[in-house]
């Protein structure tokens, strides 16, 4: 078993460590947690000192008063390296975690090793209409507020809180110009699929 419950980054924030090696931060999707991994974390702990933190918001780790942004989460991803792994380290996202990774190694290149960008967006997603995939709110939260709150120390009925904040975040951004990924592409696994 990892070691959990610890706090680092932001106020109150959560995350599990597994194994020893090099370090290795697994960085979840929005409205999602550190669980999404855990089928991974085994393997990858067999070669790798992986750490599965909890967004704020999300998982273990409460959420705070105030919107969730792109720039507040690269923060708190940026002070989880420098306060807790110390360093360096491999950073894997899947989804709004790939772009959280994805900025860390725009504007900190120095904290990251290798990149491993999972369904990563560089693009704000459409808003409006009937094709949104917004649209409904409603049946996400309703989907996703069980598990939320299974380990949520703000309970279930904060998720639409929490889901309203990543449904505005996800609606403004982040637009990157493929000019910025330039200095990236030498140490970076994109994957995707349709």
């Amino acid at each position: 078993m990892g070691i959990p419950g610890r706090e680092g980054g932001t106020p109150g924030s959560w995350w599990e460590e597994r194994g020893t090696g090099e370090p290795l931060v697994l960085l979840h999707g929005g409205l999602a947690d550190s669980r999404f991994f855990s089928r991974n974390v085994p393997v990858l702990a067999e070669r790798f000192h992986v750490y599965t933190p909890d967004a704020r918001g999300h998982g273990h780790t409460p959420d705070v008063p105030g919107p969730i942004t792109h720039e507040l989460l690269m923060r708190d991803a940026v002070a989880f390296l420098t306060t807790v792994v110390g360093g360096p380290a491999h950073l894997a996202g899947h989804s709004l975690g790939s772009t959280t990774a994805l900025h860390v190694a725009l504007r900190h290149p120095g904290l990251v090793r290798r990149l491993i960008l999972i369904s990563t967006c560089i693009r704000p997603a459409r808003s409006q209409g009937p094709d949104s995939p917004w649209s409904g709110l409603g049946e996400l939260v309703r989907f996703l507020g069980p598990r939320y709150g299974e380990v949520s120390p703000d309970g279930e009925a904060h998720f639409p809180v929490v889901a309203s904040k990543i449904v505005t975040m996800l609606a403004a951004g982040p637009a990157l110009a493929h000019a910025e990924l330039g200095g990236i592409s030498r140490r970076a696994l994109l994957m995707a699929g349709d």
